[in-house]
C-alpha cells in the first residue's frame, strides 16, 4: 500500500480527531459530528477520504453505517516512518562517528515515545491493570506472568510476540517502571528498553503518561502506533467495559 494517501489524509486535523473517536468503538456519522465542531456532511467527506486511504472501515448494523479504525491501513505509514528514521538517524550516527574527537563518538541511536491519555477510572484501578495478570490481558496480550515487585517478572504474550522484562520500580498507585524486550529478537532483546507509566489523579479519573525509552529506530513507529491502540483499550478496561477482541491480533502488535 502506498503511504501517500494515508499521510495526506492524516495531515488534516479534523481527520485525526475522527480517527481518535473511532479508534475504540465503531461510531455513526451523527455521533462523530456531535463530538466535533463540523457538520455531519463534513464528517462524511472526511470519512470518505479516510476510507479511500485505508485508515477506516465501514460496518453495517441493520440500517446504521458505523465507522472504525482499520489498524492494517497504517502499515504503509509505519514502514515509511520506520525507514525514514532509520536512514536519517543512521546518517546522524555516521556523521558524529566521523568527528575528529573520539570522545564525541555516538555509540548508539535510540528513540523515545511519550504520550498522555485521560482514563475514566481511579488511579488504583489503572494501577491494577498494570500489575494484575487477569486485568492486564483484558487490554493487552493473551497471556501474562506478572510479579509486581522490583526485579519481578513482567512477561506478556501479545499477539504471538513474547514480550519479556522485569518490574524495575513501583510506587502504588502512582508509578510503574518496567523493562521491555522480545524473546528471540536480537534487535530488541528482553529488557532492552524501559516503559514508564505515571498516574496522576484528575477530577474525572486518572491521567496516564507513558514513556517508552531506548527503542531502536526501526521499532519506534510500530511501538507508537501499538501503544495508541492499547491505551485506548486500557481506557475501556479500567472503566469496567469490555474492550472486545484486539483488532491487532495476528495483524500487528507493538513489538513486531
Amino acid at each position: 500500500m502506498n503511504p501517500d494517501a494515508a499521510l495526506k489524509a492524516l495531515a488534516e486535523p479534523h481527520r485525526r480527531a475522527i480517527l481518535q473517536l473511532v479508534a475504540r468503538d465503531p461510531r455513526p456519522v451523527g455521533d462523530i459530528a456531535g463530538h466535533l465542531d463540523i457538520t455531519p456532511q463534513a464528517v462524511s467527506r472526511h470519512l470518505k477520504v479516510l476510507h479511500e486511504a485505508g485508515l477506516v472501515d465501514e460496518r453495517r448494523e441493520g440500517t446504521r453505517h458505523l465507522f472504525v479504525v482499520n489498524p492494517g491501513g497504517f502499515s504503509a505509514v509505519q514502514e515509511f516512518l520506520a525507514g525514514f528514521w532509520a536512514e536519517h538517524l543512521g546518517r546522524l550516527k555516521t556523521t558524529l562517528q566521523d568527528h575528529d574527537d573520539p570522545a564525541d563518538e555516538l555509540t548508539s541511536v535510540s528513540e523515545l515515545f511519550a504520550t498522555e491519555v485521560d482514563l475514566p477510572a481511579p488511579a488504583e484501578e489503572v494501577f491494577r491493570h498494570l500489575t494484575d495478570p487477569a486485568a492486564m490481558i483484558r487490554w493487552m496480550g493473551q497471556h501474562a506472568t506478572l510479579r509486581p515487585v522490583p526485579g519481578g517478572a513482567f512477561e506478556i504474550d501479545i499477539n504471538g510476540v513474547p514480550v519479556r522484562g522485569r518490574y524495575l520500580e513501583l510506587d502504588p498507585p502512582r508509578r510503574v517502571l518496567v523493562s521491555w524486550g522480545v524473546a528471540g529478537n536480537p534487535a530488541l532483546p528482553p529488557g532492552a528498553t524501559q516503559v514508564e507509566f505515571t498516574l496522576t489523579p484528575t477530577p474525572s479519573g486518572t491521567r496516564l503518561r507513558l514513556v517508552h525509552r531506548g527503542l531502536p529506530p526501526d521499532q519506534a513507529a510500530i511501538h507508537a502506533t501499538g501503544w495508541q491502540d492499547f491505551l485506548g483499550r486500557l481506557a475501556q478496561a479500567a472503566a469496567g467495559q469490555d474492550p472486545g477482541p484486539d483488532p491487532w491480533h495476528q495483524t500487528a502488535s507493538p513489538s513486531n
